[in-house]
């Protein structure tokens, strides 16, 4: 939930696009229903045999892998809009700061 925030955050100090918006959005909502489903499953898991036992190890294992191979995904969407962003942003930064300095050394 916070890496949602702080995805949104982050979209709305670039100003992304509708389409980026989207596909953030969708996958916000991926990750979250994935996490829900999973967390049904252990319960139902649980609730039908309490004592340990190897299906139910590899039903909840399974679950949660499900969640991991959204998460990637989503985390390589992320990369893919949120990259190009941050590095314009953080190479003008380093110019103005390398102006600033040469300004300095200019006049003084």
């Amino acid at each position: 939930m916070a890496c949602g925030l702080l995805i949104v955050s982050l979209g709305w100090f670039f100003q992304i696009s509708e389409i980026e918006w989207a596909l953030i959005l969708l996958s916000i909502g991926l990750v979250l229903s994935l996490e829900s489903l999973n967390t049904a499953l252990e319960l139902c898991v649980d609730l039908a045999d309490p004592k340990w036992s190897l299906l139910a190890k590899k039903a909840k294992d399974t679950a949660a892998a499900g969640v991991l191979i959204s998460c990637i995904s989503v985390f390589c969407i992320g990369i893919l809009i949120f990259a190009p962003k941050l590095k314009n942003y953080f190479y003008i930064g380093n110019v103005l700061l390398n102006l600033k300095k040469l300004k300095n050394k200019i006049y003084f």
